[in-house]
């Protein structure tokens, strides 16, 4: 759930990062396969990178920004945002055993645990890095007794945090919609995916909305590519000569 309090501490931030951005790079976006091939999810061999333009809907605001993001299974992101010109002024970086994060403009590169409650300084979402990666990518592992419909129009598993999904499937095996709910059954967020190309493997537009705050994040992917999982080193931010160290932990 996105918590007032830390979206409130999050407008700052946003609005610095939404001041700089702008357009971004070539064209990356993975053509559409021929034949009629099943729809197949991200796999942990395999990771997405891509540009986005992601716009948070917060107090009747919105703050749009335009990012760079890497994403692979489990927990694996990288983030920056992207100016109108020059080097990004804001990086995220996260693994299974750590959080970085990086602001060149005010010298400051935040170290901590990847755990949800960090994640919340930088973006806007009370969710675990594991979780991010799999509603961004639409990549939802079920195991095989897990609950399901009649012909699997839809299929249940739980999150990072214990809450139930409930992930709703089209007739080509691609995510649809997704619910979260709490261990009393009440709604935590929703998430819609449309605008698939033909048969590419990821929406182009995914919509996240808070239930209690009312917030919303949508995301619009414009040039990606799915490329073999290699080294990790990628996610590993390095310490910036000179900046100021803060801990989250």
């Amino acid at each position: 759930m996105l918590h007032c309090g830390i979206g409130r501490r999050l407008i700052p931030v946003l609005l610095l990062v939404a001041v700089l951005c702008g357009c971004a790079g070539k064209a990356v976006r993975e053509r559409a396969m021929s034949g009629s091939a099943t729809f197949r999810p991200l796999t942990t061999a395999e990771r997405l990178v891509a540009t986005a333009r992601i716009n948070l809907l917060m107090d009747e605001k919105q703050y749009p920004l335009r990012t760079a993001l890497i994403l692979q299974q489990p927990a694996y992101l990288r983030l920056e945002v992207l100016p109108v010109i020059g080097t990004p002024d804001f990086f995220l970086s996260a693994t299974p055993d750590a959080l970085r994060a990086f602001f060149p403009s005010r010298g400051e590169f935040y170290t901590g645990k990847p755990t949800a409650e960090h994640l919340t300084h930088f973006l806007p979402w009370d969710l675990s890095v594991e979780d991010v990666v799999l509603l961004l990518t639409g990549a939802f592992p079920f195991r095989e007794d897990s609950p399901s419909s009649a012909g699997s129009l839809w299929r249940e598993r739980k999150d990072a945090a214990g809450n139930v999904q409930t992930v709703w499937i089209d007739r080509e095996g691609r995510p649809d919609k997704v619910i979260c709910r709490n261990v009393d059954g009440a709604d935590i967020y929703s998430v819609g995916y449309e605008d698939y190309d033909g048969e590419n493997r990821l929406a182009g537009k995914i919509t996240l909305r808070w239930a209690t705050s009312g917030a919303s994040l949508t995301v619009r992917y414009d040039d990606w590519k799915i490329e073999p999982a290699t080294d990790t080193a990628v996610f590993n931010l390095p310490y910036p000569p000179g900046a100021k160290i803060i801990s989250l932990d």
